[in-house]
């Protein structure tokens, strides 16, 4: 079994399961007995799925170094103030494909929906598509 295939078969259940939605609270007054709740976003079980596979794989492979995402992706001249939408992934190299996946799952804890943003514009195939390429050629580090 290829290194990354618990997360790049996600390629095809993401393309074709969806994303989520985006939640609003249209029914409530806005009043103090009856307040609006803030938007959020109902992610697919796929996309839960996804997560839990992100999580689990960094649990198991300390030697990507994934909490430390940041300093990675700085390190391949990938800073936040760029968007990461228009990160060139052709010859990154796997520890900074897998940084810029859980830069957007992390990221995603303090803005939700960042997730939904990176899975609906493609980024996140576009990334699993490298770590693909990357375990065929089979240079993974």
């Amino acid at each position: 079994m290829s290194e990354f295939a618990e997360l790049t078969k996600f390629i095809d259940v993401i393309k074709k399961d969806g994303i989520g939605e985006w939640v609003f609270d249209n029914k409530s007054k806005g009043t103090l007995d009856d307040p609006i709740q803030m938007p959020w976003v109902r992610y697919t079980d796929a996309s839960f799925q996804f997560l839990d596979a992100v999580y689990k794989f960094n649990n198991e492979n300390d030697e990507y170094d994934l909490v430390n995402y940041k300093a990675i992706l700085e390190k391949n001249g990938i800073t936040f103030e760029e968007s990461l939408v228009n990160v060139d992934v052709s010859d990154a190299n796997a520890q900074c494909i897998l940084a810029l996946i859980m830069s957007v799952v992390r990221g995603d804890r303090f803005c939700e929906g960042l997730l939904a943003k990176f899975l609906k514009n493609g980024c996140i195939v576009k990334w699993l598509e490298r770590l693909n390429e990357l375990d065929e050629q089979g240079s993974n580090k």
